[in-house]
């Protein structure tokens, strides 16, 4: 499903590394014309790269060592960031996602793509969470705990059978919503967790779950970085995804609490130049609906779409949007004994060019560059 570039086109696309000492600008060492962050490639045999054309569906499972059918020729290593978290890192000579690719990640770690040349993404990039599997260094929560991550939902409160409030969406730029109390019980939704992290990505995290309802909760959006030592573009009508997951519904009863919407996850891009005209979205789930039946909340989407809350007596929360960085709480209970959760926040983009300006003119961001959880700056 994959194809190399003819070795002519190797000299074309990709700059010569640039392996220099660093000169008296204190430009940088290496075979990058910048230092990316949370990651260095010193020491790394860069010998046997290649330039990956990626066709079809492929996937990546991102725990240390685990497999992947994305890359043939990619160096495949792991490095420790600032906070001694780990980061899964494929290092390419150049990258080209097809129009027909569908590039799918998840697993316990955080990824980063590296291309010493260009990177050329047509098709689709995917490491969004559902309400069972968190995306790629993302957290899920379990049946009636706080969510995991630096900023979890609330969980849910009460058992079967007893009334209680539905669990709190995730957090991460945006905050999640607040869960609602079931008709006629005698406590208080777990409050809204506070926003966390930081505007640069330093380091990489994916977005913490939704609370645990009686099942569980949203699992948090995944966390991807692209560096590129040439251009990145990304080509209309791609797409690059990390949305939280939708909250688990209550269960099979009216009785039983649903899950918070998990938060969006992270995308960080770093190149020599930078032309999007697709879109990147980080949006959180929608919380899970209160009473019996399947009533997860959506999954963040690829687009400026709002995830919705799960259907029921009682709907969840929606998560983020665009503009709406925050998810929304659970409508309030009136007349119904059901709990449903609150939605997901937004996740964080992060585009960093020499400039510190991308062409984004065609661009769509979810959540928008209007807002402080989508940003731009400079490499280093």
């Amino acid at each position: 499903m994959r194809a190399f570039l003819l070795c002519a086109c190797v000299v074309a696309c990709s700059p010569a590394p640039n392996t220099s000492d660093a000169g008296n600008d204190g430009g940088p060492k290496g075979p990058l014309p910048f230092t990316p962050s949370n990651l260095s490639l010193d020491g790394m045999d860069l010998t046997k790269i290649a330039d990956e054309d990626v066709a079809g569906s492929c996937e990546v499972r991102t725990a240390e060592g685990d497999s992947q059918s994305c890359f043939a020729s990619a160096l495949d290593t792991t490095v420790v960031m600032s906070d001694q978290s780990k980061l899964r890192v494929f290092v390419v000579k150049s990258l080209r996602v097809e129009p027909s690719a569908h590039m799918w990640f998840h697993g316990g770690l955080p990824v980063a793509i590296v291309s010493l040349g260009d990177v050329n993404v047509m098709g689709t990039i995917d490491g969004h969470a559902t309400n069972e599997t968190p995306g790629p260094g993302g957290f899920r929560a379990l049946g009636g705990q706080k969510g995991a991550g630096p900023c979890g939902g609330a969980a849910s409160i009460g058992s079967t059978g007893t009334p209680g409030a539905g669990a709190g969406g995730g957090s991460n730029c945006g905050v999640g919503g607040q869960g609602t109390i079931e008709l006629g019980a005698n406590v208080q939704a777990g409050p809204k967790t506070p926003a966390c992290g930081t505007a640069d990505l330093v380091p990489l995290v994916g977005g913490s779950s939704g609370g645990g309802g009686d099942i569980g909760g949203g699992g948090g959006g995944g966390a991807i970085q692209i560096v590129a030592g040439g251009t990145f573009t990304l080509a209309a009508g791609a797409w690059i995804n990390v949305g939280g997951g939708g909250g688990d519904s209550g269960g099979l009863s009216a009785g039983q609490e649903s899950g918070g919407g998990g938060a969006g996850g992270a995308v960080l891009v770093e190149a020599s130049t930078a032309k999007i005209a697709g879109t990147i979205a980080a949006n959180g789930g929608g919380g899970g609906g209160g009473g019996a039946g399947a009533n997860v909340g959506g999954d963040g989407t690829p687009d400026g779409t709002v995830a919705k809350g799960g259907p029921g007596m009682v709907a969840g929360g929606d998560g983020s949007g665009p503009a709406a960085i925050d998810g929304m709480s659970a409508p309030a209970e009136t007349t119904t004994s059901t709990a449903s959760s609150g939605g997901g926040g937004a996740g964080r983009i992060r585009i960093n060019t020499p400039s510190g300006t991308a062409d984004v003119s065609a661009a769509t961001f979810s959540p928008a560059l209007t807002t402080t959880c989508s940003t731009q700056g400079k490499v280093k």
